[in-house]
């Protein structure tokens, strides 16, 4: 619970009633947990608490409309490409050299 309390804290959050804090204390455990198995497949990326680690799936389709909810086939919109980070990146880079030629 004090990590829950500081995340309030941290994003000014208030709850109008008891039912609605404890629902929301749920949710942000499942928050916890969706970032402990993240963090336990080592996918090169991270994720963490943010402003809407209180919302439930319900909460977040509403704001956005009722989007489709993620699959292996339908990456999330502004999901990080899937780049080879083993992969050594060149000492210098011309953009001139590696762009296509702009007409005037």
């Amino acid at each position: 619970m004090p990590e829950f309390l500081s995340y309030l804290s941290t994003h000014g959050k208030m709850y109008n009633t008891e039912e609605e804090f404890m629902r929301r204390y749920g949710n942000f455990q499942n928050s916890l947990r969706h970032i402990e198995q993240h963090d336990h497949q080592e996918k090169g990326w991270g994720v963490g608490l943010d402003l809407f680690s209180d919302w439930s799936e319900e909460d977040m389709s509403q704001l956005y409309g009722g989007q489709e909810e993620e699959t292996e086939d339908m990456p999330m919109v502004g999901a990080a490409p899937d780049y080879d980070l083993t992969k050594k990146l060149p000492k210098e880079l011309w953009w001139t050299d590696n762009t296509a030629p702009v007409k005037r």
